[in-house]
């Protein structure tokens, strides 16, 4: 195990984070163009699809993996997805919606995946006909 794995362990070990002493964290994700500056031996990333990317992150649920439909679409991020659901016993759902953005004009679509009720189980399709089939799902928003 690496180092980041072991603290993490020993952190949620040592805390009482719900659902069985996990950290729940929420994830944004967006694609586009970022600057990168280095001051003072630190690097920093800004730009507006960086912004985007972090206000992405602020509306996301707890446990939420939550995407911009521009990132949805990526076939990278299609076949981690696929991956992703795949996976026996997480019962993983995917969820489409309208959110406004503070400082940002206008209401952005977004995609959710986070875990089912249960008995419920999202599509298990290959990525190429998984995109096709949520895309219909986005032009309707």
């Amino acid at each position: 195990q690496s180092t980041w794995e072991l603290r993490l362990a020993a952190f949620n070990m040592s805390s009482r984070c719900p659902k069985g002493g996990f950290v729940l964290i929420r994830v944004g994700l967006h694609t586009g163009i970022m600057h990168l500056v280095s001051l003072n031996g630190v690097l920093d990333y800004f730009g507006r699809d960086v912004n985007k990317a972090a206000r992405i992150e602020s509306v996301a649920k707890r446990s939420e993996i939550l995407m911009s439909d521009v990132a949805f679409v990526d076939p990278t991020l299609q076949m981690g997805l696929k991956n992703l659901i795949d996976l026996p016993n997480l019962n993983l759902e995917i969820s489409h919606r309208l959110v406004r953005f503070k400082g940002i004009a206008g209401a952005h679509k977004v995609i959710g995946v986070t875990q089912a009720a249960q008995g419920v189980h999202s599509d298990a399709l290959g990525p190429p006909a998984y995109a096709a089939a949520h895309a219909g799902a986005l032009a309707a928003d």
